[in-house]
């Protein structure tokens, strides 16, 4: 018996900015052998909205029967395609997916959902340059009508391209070959969306006496401080914080070890970014080690370095943490059509600039930041000397005794700090933006605010 015809959602569209709510994208099938998408009016992300959503995927995949509609004739080696060889090429997908994950390389799970598979849905041996062709050209034309960035229309051509060599056996990082399953590259030759890597969004950093500023600042909860201090000071990425335990700490020597990295999708550790080209030993900044060295008495040497929430509170805790010390900088808060506002991976980037500015060798910074390209690295010396600081400002400046104490585990209001590894607040300082999964590197969401009390 055939299974009935509903239709289906692909996903949910974050609101952009200036709109208040997202919406749902759902597919149908028509009668012609096409698979017309459609964007829904705005809703929230709820289970209710998605219910409602499915209800409509059935009623215009109905109607679309009813009346003989369609968009599009099927060629003929789609038309080849029955039930269960999609599921196939889900599976596939699936193991390119755990394959990257056993390499320590960041998930692009969400990239292929939302950006692939509402176009490429089929089978790869029957995947050809027509396809390619088409996602090519349903990235430009979503760059076109401002509803994803040129660099997200980049990474997405980035993975299918990946993919493509992968499924042909010719993938570098599957030796082995155990994801092949067709000859060719349907991808091959052709030319990719329009991007040009110098127009991507300028990122921003803090100046070391704005990390200083909440560092002080006591109306922000101990745990917050302590957080956007540690990643600045030994510029790791948010993941590789969270994993860090004591036993890779050599507080006598001053000497720290980055080999793993906290995976979000499994919650589990897993190698650095980079695999093991990412594991870097380096010397730690002399103006952390007090603060580490009170850390280590607090916790008797035991377990996580510090505690972490939630990715998703990362990089509002960073944004409230500024308000609350006073700094209005308007470029931090506010993305526009050149920048992005501030995100908690800047921490890492804070550093690695301040690195710069201070005079230390190219090839030290891209030590301690693990770049396998230098292109990266030179970001940030270029953007280090671009700056002059203030009179007497320096970088990674001694910290505030109140940073070191655990007597000072209140907010302003005196409240005590929760335990929980996620932070306190003064209702009256941070009334928290929760933003959605995927804002920070690696993830293929933008983000959509979404208002909570923590």
């Amino acid at each position: 018996m055939p299974r009935p015809r509903t239709g289906t959602i692909v996903g949910y569209e974050p609101a952009k900015q200036g709109e208040s709510q997202g919406h749902y994208i759902i597919r149908c099938s028509a009668p012609d052998g096409s698979r017309p998408v459609f964007h829904l009016d705005p809703s929230p992300k709820s289970p209710q909205a998605e219910a409602r959503a499915r209800e409509t995927a059935a009623a215009i995949t109905e109607q679309l029967w009813a009346r003989g509609l369609g968009s599009a004739p099927k060629r003929p080696q789609a038309a080849r395609a029955t039930a269960g060889t999609t599921q196939g090429a889900d599976a596939w997908w699936d193991r390119f997916f755990a394959h990257r994950d056993s390499l320590g390389m960041t998930s692009v799970a969400g990239l292929y959902r939302t950006h692939i598979l509402p176009v490429v849905d089929r089978p790869w041996p029957d995947v050809c340059a027509t396809d390619a062709e088409s996602l090519r050209d349903a990235l430009d034309a979503r760059v076109t009508a401002g509803e994803i960035s040129g660099k997200t229309a980049f990474n997405a051509w980035t993975v299918f391209r990946t993919a493509c060599k992968a499924s042909s056996g010719r993938w570098a990082k599957d030796k082995r070959r155990t994801l092949k399953v067709r000859e060719g590259d349907p991808s091959d030759g052709v030319v990719g969306p329009d991007f040009d890597p110098d127009d991507a969004k300028q990122l921003q950093w803090l100046y070391p006496r704005e990390v200083l500023a909440i560092a002080s600042c006591e109306r922000v909860p101990l745990d917050v401080r302590r957080r956007i201090v540690s990643a600045t000071y030994l510029y790791v990425r948010g993941g590789e914080l969270k994993a860090l335990d004591w036993s890779k700490l050599d507080l006598e020597r001053g000497v720290v070890i980055i080999d793993q990295a906290y995976d979000r999708a499994s919650g589990e550790l897993k190698k650095t970014k980079t695999g093991n080209r990412g594991a870097r030993r380096y010397s730690i900044e002399p103006t952390l080690l007090p603060l580490l060295r009170a850390m280590h008495r607090e916790s008797g040497g035991v377990g996580k370095v510090i505690e972490m929430p939630e990715q998703k509170y990362w990089a509002a805790e960073l944004r409230d943490a500024l308000h609350a010390a006073g700094i209005t900088r308007p470029e931090l808060f506010k993305t526009t059509a050149t920048s992005k506002r501030v995100r908690f991976h800047d921490c890492r980037a804070s550093g690695l600039t301040w690195m710069a500015i201070r005079g230390d060798s190219p090839v030290q910074i891209q030590h301690v930041a693990a770049h396998t390209d230098f292109a990266m690295t030179k970001k940030y010396i270029d953007a280090g000397g671009a700056v002059d600081l203030l009179p007497g400002e320096v970088v990674f400046p001694e910290l505030p005794a109140c940073l070191l104490s655990s007597d000072d585990a209140r907010t302003g209001s005196g409240n005590p700090r929760q335990s929980s590894g996620q932070s306190s607040r003064d209702s009256d300082v941070f009334d928290l933006v929760v933003e959605a999964p995927g804002i920070e590197p690696g993830s293929a969401r933008r983000p959509a605010d979404l208002r909570s009390r923590a």
